[in-house]
């Protein structure tokens, strides 16, 4: 099948660290022009699993969030919010997102997923592998990033978009991790 017919999309926990959480967003979208070896190629959904506090980070901050996602053509109107409870039980919680990701990633789709595990709170990641075992998906990343051990400017640069970080010459890896369910052909 052409990779040109399939429809990607990307899942990831949100961030209360608005600039870590669309750096993931970017970084995901360059590994998936790479892969495809299609400049254009852009996710058709990107799947945010926020808590509150997440999501209320990125709707209360400024228009820079969309600036740098527009560097690199990718549109806001992409974003599909979800959030969990964090103090809704695990069971509670687990079942909610659990019947969200079910209709995120329908087979009828014909979807190429990418799941990544960077940010967000432990148990959000935990589920969002704990799926990408289930499903035998392929495509799971971590955004490393090698900040200076200067405090002053690590935290200077923790605030600092994609872009930004590469203007400054800041290490970024994008790793896939191995996969965790079939061995890989």
């Amino acid at each position: 099948m052409n990779v040109y017919q399939k429809t990607f999309k990307l899942i990831l926990a949100g961030n209360i660290n608005v600039p870590a959480m669309i750096n993931v967003i970017i970084r995901a979208t360059l590994q998936a022009r790479s892969d495809t070896q299609n400049s254009q190629l852009t996710f058709r959904q990107v799947h945010i699993f926020h808590t509150e506090q997440s999501l209320q980070a990125l709707t209360a901050s400024s228009v820079s969030w969309q600036e740098a996602l527009g560097r690199y053509s990718i549109s806001s109107t992409s974003l599909v919010h979800h959030v969990t409870k964090i103090e809704d039980s695990n069971v509670d919680r687990f079942r909610d997102l659990v019947e969200q990701l079910r209709t995120i990633v329908n087979p009828i789709d014909n979807a190429q997923n990418y799941i990544d595990l960077t940010g967000g709170i432990s148990s959000l990641k935990s589920i969002l592998a704990v799926f990408a075992y289930v499903l035998d998906i392929e495509n799971i990343y971590s955004l490393e990033i090698v900040f200076s051990s200067d405090l002053a400017t690590r935290n200077k640069q923790a605030s600092l978009y994609y872009h930004e970080l590469e203007q400054q010459d800041v290490s970024m890896l994008f790793i896939l991790l191995p996969k965790m369910g079939k061995q890989r052909k």
